[in-house]
């Protein structure tokens, strides 16, 4: 009985790819890395939509006097109270490697922000 050679099993796939939730921590890395970190952050949205494909949110934190119109008012009802709202300041659709890595962003990401210390 002859003994078959050994054939080295060649990787044909790349790394292992990243799951959604380091994915999705890897490019808020990333973002803030290249954009800065505002002093009024609320929370990064990343919304992975396949194909290398995710769009990213930067949404922060602003005081703003009440207003009587529209129904929005202050705790008292008085028009001079403060209220806490967020909204979004910076979008950005992205492309990315398999690793998550950002390969091209629309609009590019640039400097903002100062470095979170």
């Amino acid at each position: 009985m002859t003994a078959k050679a050994a054939t080295p099993t060649v990787k044909t796939e790349p790394e292992a790819k990243l799951d959604k939730d380091d994915a999705q921590r890897q490019v808020k890395e990333q973002v803030i890395a290249l954009l800065g970190k505002p002093k009024d952050l609320w929370r990064i949205d990343v919304h992975l939509y396949g194909r290398g494909r995710a769009r990213v949110n930067i949404w922060r934190r602003e005081n703003v006097k009440a207003q009587n119109k529209g129904g929005l008012m202050g705790a008292l009802g008085r028009s001079d109270d403060l209220v806490e709202t967020t909204h979004i300041t910076d979008s950005f659709f992205v492309h990315l490697s398999e690793t998550a890595v950002i390969e091209h962003a629309n609009p590019p990401i640039e400097r903002r922000y100062q470095l979170a210390s």
